[in-house]
């Protein structure tokens, strides 16, 4: 068990840390990124990233309750809720 918390392989984890370099260094790429993660002239994120993406990096713990909090997350660092944690209605949360 590798002494991480995330659950991708380790092999991917370098792919993934080889991307990020690349993009990070291309301003071409940077900015098709950010095309791609955002909507122009929002601050939100586009509705696939919402949907498909955060999922699988942002994590509910059980107990916690989101109410209708806006969630402005992106997939570049996780959130994570603690136990019985609540987002009350006028939170905007942002990474």
């Amino acid at each position: 068990m590798s002494s991480t918390s995330t659950s991708i392989p380790s092999f991917a984890g370098g792919l993934l840390s080889g991307l990020s370099a690349r993009i990070k260094g291309s301003p071409r790429l940077k900015q098709l990124a950010s095309w791609l993660l955002f909507q122009p002239r929002r601050a939100r994120p586009r509705i696939w990233v919402r949907w498909l993406a955060n999922p699988l990096v942002h994590r509910y713990a059980p107990g916690s309750l989101v109410r209708r909090a806006r969630r402005d997350l992106i997939p570049f660092h996780a959130f994570e809720l603690g136990r019985h944690a609540i987002l009350e209605d006028q939170v905007t949360v942002a990474n």
